[in-house]
């Protein structure tokens, strides 16, 4: 990629348009939220991205669809000692005065490079722990992030209250702003689409359909989430779980799931595991229970799909959850509460009227979330405050 590539040519004066850059594009919350905003400017121009990754990654196509005008990076290394120069070089021709850096090793690599080419920064914040684990590793990469954020970040945004509050000592001086995330309308679904979704994917009109979308990971709990599913479905037979995502646990899901509900036929699994998937919008409507099983969370925007999708919820008291999803509208276990988890899966799975009456609630509770003009003018307001 050359520096002078995929300018920001803003269309509306007075109007700031910053250049986001992301560590990847694989499917998660913080692409997710890209894809909202990409899919606020006009066609012809186009949100301006950088995806420190190369290849061909599963978010792309659906950033383009959605306007966006994406360039990626190929080659960078966090511990290499060219990387931020070749980056402050990348920077130094772009077009745009303010930068939008989205998670870890966007904001290591590229907050001191766009600091030094001479840019305006803003860090978002997706996660009450942005760095999973206790390990040197875990401990030098939170260390190296907290830096960046008090020494080369002009503003810090947080997804939510509860990420404000896990990480405002790590800002010092930095000034911060909590910008809740918010989720588009979802697309509507007839009932044929519906009924040949749930065909695909291994689910017949009369089972009940649990959900899970985001990545296999620790932090999402997966293999909780397995065996829970697997104690419901022995009390309710027509349960079918659909895990939507990947990750470095995904060997280790399908075999936990293999070992829990064996079955000679593949095709009568009951746990069926989708893969990284571009059309979640379409699958949510077509399931009946979302299922989210995290050990720590921010504002998770695959819970607010899944409330505006109008599933009933299963989920795990975490992050900001318990303060926009009233206790009414989901059933709400404590992380790590495998027993409890299984109760609400199969409490749901045997009740169709408590599930109709959390939607209901659901629905209520996510319409604040769904302002996605607000949110968009209300990141524009910092850009320009920057710029």
């Amino acid at each position: 990629m050359t520096p002078e590539q995929d300018p920001a040519k803003p269309s509306t004066p007075g109007v700031v348009v910053a250049l986001q850059i992301i560590d990847n594009l694989e499917l998660g919350g913080a692409q997710r939220l890209l894809a909202t905003l990409a899919s606020q400017y006009p066609a012809k121009q186009g949100l301006p991205i950088l995806s420190l990754d190369d290849g061909e990654p599963p978010f792309l196509p659906i950033l383009q669809a959605a306007g966006a005008r994406v360039a990626m990076l190929a080659g960078l290394k966090l511990w290499h000692p060219l990387s931020i120069p070749r980056l402050v070089w990348v920077l130094r021709g772009r077009a745009e005065h303010v930068i939008h850096i989205h998670l870890t090793y966007a904001t290591i690599l590229g907050a001191p490079a766009a600091r030094i080419a001479g840019k305006r920064v803003a860090i978002s914040l997706h996660n009450a722990r942005t760095v999973a684990g206790t390990n040197l590793r875990a401990r030098v990469l939170r260390g190296l992030e907290t830096f960046c954020l008090r020494h080369f970040a002009d503003r810090i945004i947080f997804v939510g209250a509860n990420v404000e509050r896990a990480n405002h000592a790590r800002i010092g001086g930095t000034p911060g702003i909590t910008v809740p995330n918010v989720i588009p309308a979802p697309p509507a679904l007839d009932p044929v689409d519906r009924a040949l979704i749930r065909r695909a994917n291994g689910a017949g009109p009369k089972d009940v359909v649990v959900i899970a979308t985001g990545r296999l990971s620790p932090q999402k709990d997966p293999l909780l989430l397995i065996r829970a599913f697997a104690a419901a479905q022995a009390k309710v037979e027509n349960l079918v779980l659909w895990m939507v995502g990947d990750g470095a646990l995904r060997r280790e899901a399908e075999a936990l799931a293999a070992s829990l509900l064996p079955s000679g036929d593949p095709t009568n699994a009951r746990i069926r595991f989708l893969g990284a998937r571009d059309d979640v919008p379409r699958l949510l409507p077509a399931a009946d229970i979302f299922a989210l099983s995290s050990l720590w969370e921010g504002l998770p925007v695959a819970l607010l799909e899944a409330m505006a999708a109008g599933l009933s919820i299963a989920c795990t008291r975490v992050g900001d959850i318990p303060e926009f999803l009233p206790e009414d509208a989901a059933l709400i276990v404590q992380p790590g509460d495998e027993t409890g988890f299984a109760g609400a899966l199969a409490r749901l799975a045997e009740d169709p009227a408590l599930r109709q009456t959390l939607s209901t609630q659901a629905l209520d509770a996510v319409a604040a979330h769904c302002d996605v003009d607000g949110w968009k003018k209300t990141l524009e307001q910092i850009y320009a405050e920057l710029a």
